[in-house]
């Protein structure tokens, strides 16, 4: 491949932001590849910024599935124990108690299935 600039000259890399090939005269090189000089710098410096950051985002990401997980088997458990709560005070007849004994569950499952999901963000790779 030659240069996309200087025809007669071999290239050395290709641009990351525009995979154009570079001469050692068109190459600007950067912490994690080769730009355009003058012209894909900004760009390719951004570009690594944001591949620096997406491991941030995956620990926040994994963090907050798991802290959902844990509020939604908190809520579950509450309303499991009011609901127990007013069957223990309800009267014969009322299906309020029945509708939070039922209820509560739902969000137990929930809330164990949530936190079993192991892949859903995967390990950001350093």
């Amino acid at each position: 491949m030659n240069c996309f600039k200087h025809n007669d000259r071999v290239a050395v890399g290709i641009c990351r932001s525009c995979a154009k090939g570079l001469c050692m005269e068109c190459a600007a090189p950067l912490t994690n590849g080769l730009a355009c000089k003058g012209s894909c710098e900004e760009r390719v410096n951004l570009l690594n910024k944001m591949i620096d950051n997406n491991a941030k985002t995956l620990s926040a990401a994994r963090y907050q599935t798991k802290s959902h997980a844990v509020i939604t088997l908190i809520i579950g458990a509450m309303i499991l124990v009011f609901g127990g709560i007013l069957k223990s005070t309800a009267e014969a007849g009322q299906t309020m108690p029945l509708f939070f004994l039922c209820s509560a569950p739902v969000f137990i499952v929930l809330g164990i299935l949530r936190l079993m999901k192991k892949s859903q963000y995967p390990a950001a790779e350093k």
